[in-house]
């Protein structure tokens, strides 16, 4: 896939995660619930979206930026790091929810 084509995606990615972040703040309003759950969650889907926009129109301000951005993405030693940090990351997630359920396990006996 073209790389400014992936680019593209990501920005209509964002717009969406700006117009759901939208959404669920009108209908948190509409409903009127004692709930602000629905609300503060939208607005935070919302702020990001928001910054995903950002960031993709400083990434495509010129050509230049755009292959250092390719570059970044499709270099080798780049995908392994984050791969190998996607791992951990997983790997600990893991373990806090064992420990977790073993923890909230043992007051339900």
């Amino acid at each position: 896939m073209e790389f400014k084509k992936k680019l593209k995606i990501r920005l209509y990615s964002a717009i969406g995660c700006v117009v759901t972040g939208v959404l669920m703040i009108i209908i948190s309003n509409l409903t009127q619930s004692d709930n602000n759950f629905l609300s503060s969650f939208g607005l935070i889907i919302a702020v990001c979206g928001v910054a995903r926009i950002r960031l993709y129109f400083l990434i495509t301000k010129n050509d230049e930026t755009i292959e250092k951005q390719r570059i970044v993405e499709s270099d080798e030693r780049n995908i392994a790091i984050s791969n190998k940090a996607k791992n951990i990351a997983f790997s600990v997630y893991i373990i806090v929810i064992c420990i977790a359920v073993i923890a909230f396990g043992w007051q339900n006996l």
